[in-house]
């Protein structure tokens, strides 16, 4: 029940204000302590360039990485939109390992998979990475499934909500467009005069 508690407490996000980085950053979280992992990442799809990008990786300090469309494990999970279990990872032509050289950390097992919006869409890919015992099995992955849909409903909501407050800033300025003309023109001078 508590690991099941903590995909609930991904649609909370937004309330508290922390954006799409707070939301990046929760799911690695949740993801890690759900299925017993060493660490966890969240890459959202960039729908100008196709590229994977993430603003946080668990265990490191915050940075941005891209990964060209189709790159690596997760760039193949989100171009054939399936769950990769990998018991070895070095063993996998698709694992892109420079990541671990320009790191210094040594990923042992990874359970990756794509995020899927109601439309059917890949918006992002989930990885998680070294299971603190053994390999990822049958149960991780039926979990991995339910957290990917939750996972796919707060990065909606996030975007939904990005949405609304930039159309809350236009129409903000449009509204101060709007009272300067007034002003400038003193309309309600014009209208007694007629």
């Amino acid at each position: 029940l508590h690991r099941l508690n903590n995909f609930l407490d991904l649609s909370d996000e937004l309330v508290m204000g922390r954006g799409i980085e707070g939301l990046i950053d929760r799911v690695v979280s949740l993801a890690c302590i759900s299925i017993y992992s060493e660490r966890a990442t969240l890459f959202l799809v960039d729908p100008g360039t196709g590229e994977l990008w993430s603003k946080v990786t668990a265990g490191e300090d915050t940075q941005s990485i891209r990964l060209p469309a189709g790159t690596g494990i997760a760039g193949w999970a989100v171009k054939h939109k399936e769950i990769v279990n990998i018991s070895d990872v070095y063993a996998d032509d698709r694992f892109n390992q420079s990541i671990d050289a320009e790191t210094g950390f040594r990923t042992r097992n990874m359970l990756c998979g794509p995020i899927t919006n109601l439309q059917g869409q890949t918006v992002g890919v989930i990885q998680i990475i070294n299971k603190f015992e053994g390999d990822f099995d049958d149960k991780d992955i039926v979990l991995f499934k339910a957290f990917a849909n939750q996972a796919a409903i707060a990065v909606e909501h996030a975007n939904l909500y990005l949405r609304l407050m930039a159309s809350h800033q236009k129409m903000a300025v449009l509204l101060d467009v709007a009272n300067s003309v007034s002003t400038t023109l003193d309309l309600p001078r014009l209208i007694h005069k007629v």
